[in-house]
């Protein structure tokens, strides 16, 4: 079987109070659960166990938090939120889908200049993922 492997650029912020350029592992990714797929920029991030995103989202994607269990994260302050299942497609791997409960939280988009934190749980399972940060590039390839 034979190894698909995509590379990407690592995408280029400038952080206005410290005036300096960061350059972050960024990727579209499609997410859809209720409703048809929307397309979001997703920070990957080894550091976070769970996937992240921001509660306009759900709305975007026909999840209500209703009757769904809730959930806390931390790292960068608690947050309260729920938890739902969704269904996360890189693009450039259509037919690999990665199904998996996420947590939404408020303020996520207004804190970050991203939609996801794309957490080890799930995605890290079904993608080998390598970071070059001294080349400003990463890898994601699908056995």
């Amino acid at each position: 079987m034979e190894t698909r492997k995509e590379e990407y650029d690592y995408t280029s912020r400038f952080h206005r109070i410290s005036k300096t350029t960061f350059y972050r592992p960024l990727l579209d990714v499609d997410v859809s659960a209720e409703s048809g797929p929307e397309t979001f920029s997703a920070l990957i991030d080894s550091g976070t166990e769970v996937t992240i995103m921001s509660s306009e989202i759900a709305q975007l994607i026909g999840i209500s938090p209703v009757g769904k269990k809730s959930g806390t994260v931390s790292g960068f302050g608690d947050k309260k939120g729920f938890v739902a299942e969704v269904r996360i497609i890189v693009p450039e791997f259509p037919s690999e889908v990665v199904t998996t409960n996420v947590v939404f939280v408020d303020g996520v988009s207004s804190d970050f200049p991203f939609d996801i934190l794309l957490g080890q749980e799930d995605f890290f399972r079904r993608f080998t993922i390598r970071f070059e940060k001294h080349r400003n590039k990463f890898f994601l390839s699908f056995p």
